[in-house]
């Protein structure tokens, strides 16, 4: 019995996966400013200590996937004419560890033409 091909990243069209990659990284922004505030605020660190997120990935992944999905609908990063398509996507296929590596792997420049 064949198994059936699992869609990812890499077998995406090209403007679909770019914005997943622009929205992979818009999240890890958006996670990333969570973490710098947690850190400096006492009472939000204290609230928050689930974001000492080296200690557990679901929690980690699930952040960022909430954090793209909320970009999806509320920034530019997502043409209207493809938003329907990327929503049902991340939806269907929620963000995994390899794709923020592969984000976080990018050069600087390349992943800067993503956010245009």
């Amino acid at each position: 019995m064949e198994s059936a091909a699992v869609p990812t990243l890499l077998n995406q069209p090209s403007s679909i996966a770019n914005c997943r990659k622009s929205l992979v990284l818009s999240a890890i922004f958006q996670l990333n400013e969570l973490r710098n505030l947690s850190q400096s605020v006492p009472a939000l660190r204290d609230r928050f200590p689930l974001l000492a997120l080296e200690q557990n990935l679901d929690v980690f992944l699930d952040l960022i996937h909430c954090f793209a999905y909320s970009a999806a609908r509320n920034s530019a990063i997502v043409p209207a004419i493809i938003y329907e398509t990327i929503e049902q996507e991340l939806g269907e296929l929620p963000i995994t560890i390899e794709e923020v590596r592969a984000v976080l792997n990018t050069p600087l420049g390349e992943a800067l033409s993503l956010q245009v």
